[in-house]
């Protein structure tokens, strides 16, 4: 286990068995000295007389007692024993034995924490507490012993390539208590069912479920150093990637692929891309809350392909085109939203659907015969919600803006000649009252969405035929409503389609502006001349 998930645990140990142990005893703050071997000499039987001393603090810290021994006298009997040269009979070293020693008392002392978990505990809930109880009390322990062998720790055990104390109290912890199939089954199956619980909507122990499924991973991460240090160790020991996060996987599998075949079936589209949603940000909430971040790209992909991938055909015929006639912005742009999660291929199929809501209903805008006064009022309408729906839904994306221009120019030339002539129409009714109904800024806003419609139509020339015509009525008979507006259409047409097609339009205005300095000029003649009029 890693320095930060001792710290983790360790704020809940601070409080050593020691302090407590005899209310006249000043506690005082231990001193790390310098770990280098003491030229010094202990005797052949010194880690005989001490070690009575050690294992009963030891297995003092291990039952929750009182050590009665002080805690200064204990480091420093600990000290001499891994700093300060000792010979025996069988010239073993003290470090050596009190490391051997040490991990008897823990071997035994943890085997004693299985009974109660293999007991007739019926129900779930209390199962995980219980072992949660005793993995919580076996971390605080862990914590404790650590800190009165810490010179241990620093000195033999650092070079020796071997487990630390705290690595081998996780070690023994594994192999003792979660590596026995009913306890590893029964806590399983227990995190399973409050995973169900809470996705049925009933409210559990989030921070129970966080504190197992964090063992289950520290025990992980204990075990993977161990396997790096003695490769001979073998892999199949990993309790989260082995037991639990299978398991948990395929229940979720199975839950999603159910939910997703029954609702897609029975909600309406808006409901259930609500509820695609939903179960989204709850599993990224239980990734954050108590999953490993491990998961999180199985379990994401998991929900995404069974309640998206495998239904989008199913959501696209489903009401597509009614979220749009319904002007739905906020469920296509989140049906939008979940497609673009699952890559291309969904926003391929949600774009062709796009583009043929736009045919079918243009074209019926086109084709009606009996609708022809109020064609391009009604084709200006469908653009502008076309438009809105691209901003506000698809985020002006480039295909989906290519699919509306193609899918538009594709329906308004269904029907050959006639919208051409009747946005050439429309145009001349706008040029013609256009400053009395509107203010130049609104009339200009006008033109320019005609224009638009314009550029769709492939029969520009019949648009040219009708607009030509009508112009020379406006001028001629005085009715265009502004000379400004009429200039600032044709320099739109110009910048359109260029000078060969404004140029019999242009030749016209001229034709008048020459045509009123020849008036002009003849009233001033009749003036001086005093004609009659």
């Amino acid at each position: 286990m890693d320095k930060d998930t001792r710290n983790r645990y360790s704020n809940g140990a601070s409080s050593t068995f020691f302090s407590s142990q005899n209310s006249s005893m000043t506690t005082k703050k231990l001193v790390i000295k310098n770990l280098k071997t003491s030229a010094l000499t202990l005797p052949p039987d010194y880690f005989d007389k001490i070690w009575p001393l050690l294992k009963q603090a030891l297995e003092a810290i291990l039952n929750g007692k009182n050590s009665p021994t002080n805690e200064e006298q204990l480091y420093r009997h600990i000290d001499h024993l891994c700093t300060t040269t000792t010979t025996n009979e069988t010239n073993t070293s003290s470090p050596s034995l009190l490391y051997e020693n040490l991990k008897i008392v823990l071997d035994d002392h943890i085997q004693t924490l299985r009974p109660p978990l293999l007991s007739d505990v019926n129900d779930s809930c209390d199962y995980l507490r219980l072992l949660n109880s005793i993995w919580n009390d076996h971390i605080v322990r862990s914590i404790l012993i650590r800190q009165l062998f810490i010179v241990l720790d620093r000195t033999y055990v650092l070079h020796a390539a071997i487990p630390s104390i705290w690595e081998l109290n996780q070690d023994l912890f594994r192999c003792y208590v979660m590596q026995n199939s009913t306890i590893s089954n029964r806590c399983i199956s227990g995190l399973l069912k409050l995973i169900e619980q809470e996705r049925r909507g009933e409210t559990i122990d989030r921070s129970l479920m966080k504190s197992l499924i964090r063992m289950l991973i520290d025990l992980h991460v204990s075990f993977i150093k161990q396997i790096v240090t003695h490769l001979e160790m073998k892999r199949n020991n990993n309790l989260y990637k082995k037991d639990f996060e299978p398991s948990f996987l395929q229940s979720t599998e199975e839950l999603y692929h159910n939910e997703g075949r029954q609702l897609i079936q029975t909600l309406e589209l808006s409901q259930y891309l609500s509820h695609v949603e939903r179960r989204l940000n709850e599993e990224q909430l239980r990734v954050k809350t108590y999953i490993d971040q491990s998961t999180k790209v199985q379990l994401i992909h998991i929900v995404e392909n069974n309640l998206i991938t495998n239904h989008i055909k199913q959501m696209l015929s489903k009401n597509f085109d009614a979220l749009i006639d319904d002007n739905r912005f906020t469920s296509v742009a989140l049906m939008y939203d979940l497609f673009l999660r699952i890559g291309p291929n969904g926003i391929q199929d949600l774009r062709e659907a796009f583009g043929n809501y736009i045919k079918v209903h243009g074209r019926a805008l086109v084709i009606d015969v009996d609708k022809d006064d109020k064609m391009v009022d009604e084709l200006l309408e469908f653009k502008e919600k076309l438009d809105c729906f691209l901003h506000e839904c698809f985020h002006n994306n480039e295909k989906f803006s290519n699919t509306l221009k193609d899918s538009f120019e594709y329906f308004i030339n269904q029907r050959v000649n006639k919208p051409a002539e009747l946005i050439a129409k429309a145009v001349d009714a706008r040029l013609r009252t256009g400053n009395k109904e509107a203010t130049e800024e609104e009339l200009e806003k006008i033109l320019d969405k005609l224009l638009i419609l314009f550029r769709f139509i492939h029969g520009k020339d019949v648009f040219e035929a009708f607009y030509k015509k009508d112009l020379a009525k406006r001028l001629l008979v005085g009715k265009s409503a502004s000379v400004d507006a009429e200039k600032s259409m044709l320099l739109k047409l110009k910048q359109e389609c260029g000078n060969v097609f404004t140029s019999k339009l242009e030749g016209m205005f001229k034709d008048m502006e020459l045509s009123k300095d020849i008036m002009t000029a003849f009233e001033q003649v009749r003036e001086v001349l005093n004609y009659p009029t």
